[in-house]
């Protein structure tokens, strides 16, 4: 799994997670198509805490918007990333002009691309393919030009337990709703039928006609 955040620049450290925070956010994703989306929203003096699944289970993070494999060629650029520390090879798919600079144990001449062996955010990160895995270190594509600047090795901890599904507090809220509202219709159907029974009583009295 992959978990991302947002971060105002000097306020945090990149890799601190504190859920404790009025503005916190912070999602993850799986390979098998799991996103979560965890927030929080302050009401009144206390701290909600909230996780949206979105009903994801089925969706699958891909390599790109191509939904079958993609193959890439090699090319004769290199780019230097983490202050020297990694070296990362060009490729390039025909027909396309984006470009994927690629990280692994070997740059074999192409590599196939499948598309839900993906795992990562904003196009880089973990890629599976046919040669192996690789790391996405950069991709520069149209206005578009994502890379990875820096990575560590930490240890970080994340308690998703106070969080509560947004669905499903929505689901029972929506219930009740619905409830409340069949409760009101019945209630207005019984009324209107104590009306017509009184009207009916009084169209059906007797007339009594008094003789002089």
């Amino acid at each position: 799994m992959i978990g991302y955040n947002s971060f105002k620049p000097g306020s945090t450290g990149v890799c601190d997670i504190k859920p404790d925070l009025p503005d916190f956010v912070f999602g993850v994703i799986g390979l098998k198509g799991n996103v979560f989306n965890y927030r929080n929203t302050k009401k009144k003096n206390t701290i909600e805490h909230w996780v949206q699944t979105s009903n994801s289970v089925e969706y699958q993070y891909q390599f790109s918007a191509a939904t079958t494999n993609v193959l890439l060629h090699k090319k004769t650029e290199r780019r230097d990333y983490c202050d020297g520390k990694i070296k990362a090879q060009l490729y390039k798919a025909d027909g396309s002009s984006q470009q994927w600079f690629l990280f692994g144990k070997n740059f074999p001449e192409a590599l196939m691309m499948e598309p839900k062996k993906y795992l990562g955010n904003f196009a880089v990160g973990y890629q599976q393919s046919d040669k192996g895995l690789f790391i996405i270190m950069q991709m520069i594509g149209g206005s578009m030009d994502s890379k990875i600047l820096e990575i560590e090795d930490v240890d970080i901890c994340f308690d998703p337990a106070p969080f509560k599904i947004f669905e499903d507090e929505r689901r029972t809220k929506l219930t009740e709703s619905i409830a409340r509202e069949r409760e009101k219709l019945q209630e207005m159907k019984q009324s209107l039928k104590n009306i017509l029974h009184v009207h009916q009583r009084k169209l059906s009295s007797p007339v009594i006609k008094r003789k002089h």
